[in-house]
Order: C-alpha cells, then structure tokens, then sequence
C-alpha cells in the first residue's frame, strides 16, 4: 500500500489532461510536510519539440520511470448513479459480473471498448446504490501513451472534478512530514458529518460542476456551460437554475452549506447573492491555499485537479475512481502512526517479560496436564473422530443445500455477458418462474429484449448455451439506424440433483461413518 509516508524525500507527479493543454505539478514530501516543487502547463501536443520540453522540465524534479497520479475532463466520461441489487451474500465475483452486466446497460459501447470503475455510495437491506464512471480505452490508451513518452507510469487515472473534491476535502490540512509519521494529522470534516448533505460548486472560466454529497460521498453530479464575464445577476441566475434542475427540495433542511470554489468563485458579491437567493449558507473554499501561504489570487487553484489526484493516489479523500487496472499499493487506508508502533513494541516487549516468569512458575502445573492428557489420549482420539465426522456430514449438507438454493439468475447474467455479441446490447432482462401443470414442477423463463445488427442471428447463439431451450422471439423486430430491435423467451434449464441421487449419495455418507 502506497502512503505519503512511503514517499517520504522523493518527488512524485500529478498530471491533469485538458482538452488543450497539460498540467504537471511536482510535489515532494520533508519533514515539513508536501509542498510543491514547481508547475508548468504545456499544450497537449503529442509533438517531438512538445514532448522534449515536458522531459526537460520533469527531469530537473523527478527521477525516470516516476509515478504519476492523474485526471482527465469529465466531458471524456459517462457518469451514472444506479440502483443495484445488493451482492449481500452472493461473493464478489458474483457482485462483479452482475456489474459488469449493468454497466453496458447504461453506456452506448460494448464493455470492452471503455475502462470502468465503480464505488459504492449507499448500502441497504436488499439494494445498494453504485457511481459508475466509463471512459473509451481509446482515451485511457491516449494518457498511457502520452505518459510513457515522459518516462512517467501511470497508477491513478481519475476525473478532473474528482480530484477537486478531494482537494477540497483536504483543504487548509498540512499533509505528510512528522504529523503524518506521528499520526495527528487532522481528519476533514469540510463535507459535514455521516448523515449530513453538502452541495459544491466547482467553477472555472468556461465550465462548471455541481456535485450533492452525502457524507463526504458524492450522490449526483452535473456539468453545465458557464461565462464568468457575464454580468452577476445573469450568473446567480444561472447556478440558481441548475441547482433546482437537482430537485434540492429533496434535500431541504439537510444541506450544511454549499461551497464554491474553483478560478471564477471568489468573488464577494457571488457569495453574497447566492447565500440570499437560495437562502443557504456558502462558504468560498481555496482548496490548495496551504501549498500558497500568503497568496491572495487565485492562480493556484488551476494545479488543484493534479494536487487532488496525488491525494488518492496516498489513499486519501472519499472519491476512489480509478480507470485503471486496480493495484494493492493504492488500497484505502494509512500507514499507522510511528507512535503506535513504538508503543506496540514496548508493550509487547512488557508482555514476553510478564509471559517468561509465568511460564516459569507454572512449569509443574503444565507437566501435570500433559500426564493428564497421555492418560485421556484414547478418549480424545474418540472424540476427535466424533468430531471430523460431524464435520464432514455438515460440509456434505452445506453442499446439498447450495446445490437447492443455487441462484440461477447469476449464471443467466454471467451466461449471457459471454454469448451476447460485440455488436448487440440488451435494454431489458425478466426472469420469472412458473408453474408447470404437466412437470408438476417450477419452470425458469426469461424474456430479453434489445437491439441488434442481425437479431436473427441471436436465436441459435441462445439456443447453443446449456442453459436455454425452446428460444423464440415474441413480438415484431423493429428497426432504426441500421439496428433491429427484438423481443426474445426462452426457457431456462435448471441443472440441479434428483432427489433420487442425493438420497443415495447421504446413504453412502453414512455407509462410510
């Protein structure tokens, strides 16, 4: 696991993309804490001369082959909150390709063609609700590309405005140095408390973002056009209208402030005109102002989406969305603190003392019960076979009950995610089970429904799987932009045990004991 503390003395990078240019701030960490070395912006031209002044300037702060932390523009990326069922009970790969299922659901490409992420945001009893961000890996290929040609690798690939979050979170916190090794760095609370709601606004020249978070978690987020030349009645105009597009009455009464930051939000009169027309508290947040003492403009901020993804890179800040292969130097958490492993040593080097002259002075007990135990020996041999028995008769009932309760809906999802085509994508999934008169039994059926380049083709691809039979499609094809819409049932076969050879298989069980 990556902490601030592990790269304590050695630079390291954070790099955000932009549409036209390239942002690259150094940072290092001493024993004052992370400060930045320098920053340079460059035009993202993937140019020998563009590429030669980038490694020139990197060269003079970091070492070949340095790690990257880095962000990209949300407009490069599909966004989506959902509601899943909850994978409670089901295991992770199971969670995993029900995901995955989900996903192509909610974004126009095949799933191979994009890199993905996901954080769970809110569990409950039978749901849980999921972010889910997907960027085409052609974008993902384009930032290894770039990077690899600066000798820099790549561990974190966020979006830009999560990495604002996170800068915010931990603004106006001195990071790393001795308050991380001992320990007493301070934990944010800008974002309000577990059950509290807080709305950011992130505000740059041209663009900006609203985000809802609930428990330093972000639940929805947005974008929209923004002009900071146009005259101040016309902005509160603007954010005022897509706050309400957010339904902010849901959120009425629960909603700490709403802070604003970013290079077009420190303006008194916008806070001013704000706070009256929405009647809610708002605070203007320079979330880098530590790694600036003194500043008074607002410059800096511009370096906030690289200095935020270095902070997830050392496992801080609530966002964790990484587009890229996950790695275990990155996993949440911290290093503890110096003082607590001191502490642990010292007492453990207190309990071997206290455990040595105990072992000493109960010496002669403890040969006495060993002569108890070779005199029990044959009786606790009986019960240790009593006992392998009852296990291997509760490992055997196990199975049989898995077997019976097995959930066939996971294999249809997992099923279909392998035999579906590239070229095909399902909008709909009912699985229902009925009552067959003449089996006497339960009968799976499952109707899907989507959209293809040749739906026909679809039947003998479902009627291949071992799962289905009697496939058939329901309903008229339709067609639209070269893709033909279908309806398509099937019944499910469910590939259980007999009664018949499970009671031999328990008369066999206790043939054997």
């Amino acid at each position: 696991m990556t902490t601030i503390s592990g790269k304590f003395s050695a630079p390291f990078t954070g790099v955000e993309f932009k549409d036209d240019t390239i942002i690259i701030t150094c940072l290092k960490n001493d024993f004052s804490g992370v400060h930045v070395l320098y920053s340079s912006t460059f035009p993202s031209v993937d140019d020998d001369e563009t590429i030669s002044e980038i490694n020139s300037f990197i060269s003079q702060y970091v070492s070949p082959a340095s790690t990257a932390f880095v962000s990209i523009p949300y407009q490069w990326s599909i966004v989506k909150f959902i509601e899943v069922p909850s994978p409670k009970g089901k295991g992770k790969d199971a969670f995993i390709n029900m995901m995955k299922f989900e996903i192509e659901k909610h974004i126009p490409f095949p799933v191979e063609a994009v890199s993905y992420d996901l954080q769970v945001i809110q569990r409950k009893e039978t749901t849980c609700n999921v972010l889910i961000t997907a960027v085409q890996r052609e974008k993902i290929d384009y930032v290894n590309g770039f990077l690899d040609k600066l000798s820099l690798n790549p561990q974190i690939v966020t979006l830009s405005p999560f990495s604002l979050l996170n800068s915010i979170e931990y603004s106006g916190i001195v990071m790393g140095g001795w308050r991380e090794s001992l320990g007493v760095t301070n934990k944010p609370d800008i974002f309000g408390r577990k059950d509290e709601f807080c709305i950011t606004l992130l505000m740059n020249a041209n663009e900006a973002y609203i985000a809802v978070l609930k428990g330093g978690l972000c639940i929805e987020i947005k974008s929209f056009a923004f002009n900071q030349e146009n005259p101040l009645d016309i902005v509160v105009d603007d954010i005022t209208r897509e706050i309400i597009s957010l339904k902010i009455d849901r959120y009425r009464g629960k909603v700490k402030k709403i802070i604003l930051t970013g290079t077009s939000a420190f303006s008194p009169e916008l806070s001013g005109a704000l706070e009256e027309k929405l009647d809610m508290k708002v605070q203007s947040v320079n979330s880098v102002a530590q790694f600036f003492p003194g500043d008074k403009t607002t410059d800096s901020l511009k370096l906030a989406p690289s200095i935020g993804a270095c902070y997830m890179g050392f496992g801080l800040g609530s966002l964790r969305i990484n587009l890229l292969p996950h790695k275990k130097d990155f996993a949440t958490g911290k290093t503890g603190p110096l003082i607590a492993k001191i502490a642990g040593f010292l007492i453990l080097f207190l309990v071997i003392g206290i455990l040595s002259g105990v072992l000493v002075n109960e010496k002669q007990r403890l040969d006495k019960i060993e002569e108890a135990l070779r005199e029990n020996k044959p009786k606790i041999k009986v019960i240790e076979n009593i006992s392998t028995d009852l296990l291997s008769l509760k490992q055997k009932r196990d199975f049989l009950r898995a077997e019976k309760e097995g959930d066939i809906l996971l294999d249809i999802l997992s099923e279909l995610t392998r035999i579906i085509p590239t070229d095909a994508w399902l909008t709909n999934f009912d699985y229902k089970e009925i009552f067959d008169e003449e089996r006497q039994d339960l009968q799976g059926e499952l109707i899907v429904s989507g959209q293809a380049s040749s739906s026909s083709a679809l039947i003998s691809i479902l009627e291949n799987s071992p799962l289905l039979e009697e496939v058939e499609f329901i309903g008229s094809i339709t067609k639209r932009r070269g893709k033909e819409g279908f309806k398509i049932k099937a019944a499910v076969v469910r590939q259980v045990k007999t009664s018949e050879v499970i009671s031999s298989q328990i008369k066999r069980d206790k043939t054997e004991l």
